[in-house]
Formats: C-alpha cells, structure tokens, sequence
C-alpha cells in the first residue's frame, strides 16, 4: 500500500470534529428496573429467565 500514511502514523485524520463522536442515549428509569430485577432474580444464560427470556420469546415470535 503507497497511500498516504494513516493519522496515527502521522498522516491526515479523517475525521476532524471534536470528540465525542458518539453520544450514547441516556438509561431511563425503566431500563435500570428491569436490569435490577434481572441480577436479583437469576443468572439470564443457564435458566433462559427474566428480561433475557422475554426478549428471546419476542423474537422468536
């Protein structure tokens, strides 16, 4: 390869907006429920219960 040497190598970056490039979306109150109720009710892999099995459920239907 005889481009132009990537930006970490000191060449041009591609992207020059300032960071954050990515905001990610904010934990509503329901969200933080539900995954509590998870780690108090079981582990989601052995026994398929909780959020983990309902979200299976879903989209196997």
């Amino acid at each position: 390869m005889n481009g132009p040497p990537l930006a970490l190598l000191g060449g041009t970056p591609a992207v020059s907006a300032p960071s954050p490039h990515f905001v990610r979306p904010p934990i509503e109150d329901a969200d933080r429920r539900a995954i509590t109720a998870q780690l108090e009710t079981a582990v989601p892999i052995p026994d398929r219960c909780g959020v983990i099995a309902d979200l299976e459920d879903a989209l196997a239907s």
